[in-house]
């Protein structure tokens, strides 16, 4: 009886074992930064449309995802991946991910040294700050009519090119913009 009883317990403990381990390894693939989405009190439709984004630009740009709307890329820029229906990226690590992400081209003092792509008209959507001159920065080819800030250093401009690397624009010297831009015909950059 005592080892009829032993073997149960011990397969009852391998197969609660077996059950809590395979379901604590498939939830962090699935949602990485879920604390994140939950702290800001997004639905869960919220939160699988916008790691679907984040998705979308890590397979067309690299990086690493380091938050749950921000993909650092190899410490020459970030993306700055805004809600589905929201005109700015929020930052999710602080304030419970209920403001708005710091704009460092935008909402900034002058010259601060970065370039600002951003995937909406008029500064709003998806943001890429740039800030390594000399990297080369590919831009989402989804991208259509969009805008963009030069807040470079005093005069350093920004350059364009097609995906035939060829210059197909120069931006003006630093403090420089262009609320309606096409980022169509873009297919990469360098920032300064």
């Amino acid at each position: 009886m005592r080892r009829h009883t032993l073997t149960i317990a011990v397969g009852l403990l391998a197969a609660f074992a077996t059950t809590t381990g395979a379901a604590h390894a498939a939830a962090p693939a699935a949602q990485p930064f879920a604390w994140q989405a939950e702290a800001a009190d997004l639905t869960r439709a919220q939160a699988t449309a916008l790691q679907s984004e984040v998705d979308t630009y890590l397979a067309e740009l690299g990086g690493t995802q380091v938050a749950l709307n921000q993909i650092d890329l190899d410490g020459a820029g970030a993306v700055l991946v805004a809600l589905p229906g929201e005109a700015q990226p929020r930052d999710f690590t602080s304030e419970g991910g209920r403001a708005a992400a710091a704009d460092r081209c935008l909402n900034a003092a002058w010259y601060t040294g970065y370039f600002c792509a951003y995937q909406g008209t008029h500064y709003t959507g998806t943001r890429i700050d740039m800030w390594d001159c000399g990297k080369v920065m590919y831009i989402p080819g989804h991208w259509g009519r969009g805008s963009w800030i030069n807040n470079q250093s005093r005069g350093m401009r920004g350059y364009m090119y097609d995906n035939y690397d060829t210059t197909i624009y120069v931006t003006p010297g630093a403090r420089s913009y262009h609320a309606t831009g096409d980022w169509g015909p873009v297919g990469s950059m360098i920032p300064c």
